[in-house]
């Protein structure tokens, strides 16, 4: 079996709160990304739209990828590593959970992105162009936590033969987070959006295995504070890219 190192490189080195040298995986050139991730190109034929009630823009992309493409990612992921640092502003005792960035192949992103394009929102007038490529994966365990937090808007990024491009087509922007939940097997670790005044106004969400959760997020009005709940037993895996939109639509959501 090949070894981490064999089929990826550190396309960048990026500054955490303690550490400047963070990896950020790439996949090396001449390796079929199908071989690390074997993604069939068409959905489950499960997968189905669902609204977080509550949630203004909140919905959920049910059975987007299957069981055992999810067990490989999980897989590859704990190859790579995890770090107790992130390239962030907020230091690990805010998100206290760990962490392992990469920027995946284009038939990763694409293949993704095409099995549920027709379920995504038009924004402003404009419909999504693709979900971005950096690909940050965060592994709780017992007692890992997020305290409450609003999630940033990112440019699309790609790894070319320039190496790693955090805004690789000058076009889009992000609009929604994208939260792909890779475990179900544990207890507690909510996603609970502080959506009131009141505390009883939470709304506590809970993505099944396989499943996106998607809301707006970065410079759109309606992005939520949220948290990510305690967890009480097993370990929870997601990764949280993005989906991407053209520049004007950021600017649409802004005259609002």
């Amino acid at each position: 079996m090949a070894t981490p190192t064999e089929r990826f490189f550190v396309a960048a080195r990026e500054t955490g709160q303690e550490r400047s040298d963070l990896p950020l995986w790439g996949l090396r050139q001449g390796v079929a990304p199908e071989t690390v991730f074997p993604l069939q190109a068409a959905a489950p034929a499960t997968m189905r739209l669902q609204e977080v009630k509550g949630l203004k823009g909140g919905f959920q992309i049910l059975d987007l990828m299957t069981k055992d493409e999810c067990k490989a990612f999980v897989e590859t992921l704990e190859n790579l590593g995890f770090h107790s640092d992130a390239a962030v502003s907020l230091p690990y005792s805010f998100r206290h959970m760990t962490n392992c960035n990469l920027c995946v192949p284009e038939f990763v992103d694409e293949t993704l992105f095409k099995r549920c394009e027709q379920l995504l929102p038009a924004i402003g007038g404009h419909k999504a162009v693709g979900l971005n490529a950096k690909f940050r994966c965060y592994r709780y365990q017992p007692g890992d936590y997020f305290k409450p937090h609003t999630d940033g808007a990112w440019t699309g990024s790609r790894v070319t033969d320039k190496g790693f491009q955090s805004d690789a087509f000058g076009d889009r922007y992000s609009q929604l987070t994208f939260l792909i939940l890779l475990t179900e097997d544990y207890e507690g670790g909510f996603t609970r959006f502080l959506v009131g005044e009141d505390e009883s106004a939470a709304v506590a969400v809970r993505t099944p295995q396989g499943g996106a959760l998607c809301f707006p997020h970065g410079y759109h009005p309606d992005s939520p504070l949220h948290e990510g709940t305690a967890i009480h037993s097993g370990v929870k895996y997601i990764i949280r890219t993005e989906v991407l939109y053209p520049l004007e639509a950021m600017k649409t959501v802004q005259m609002r």
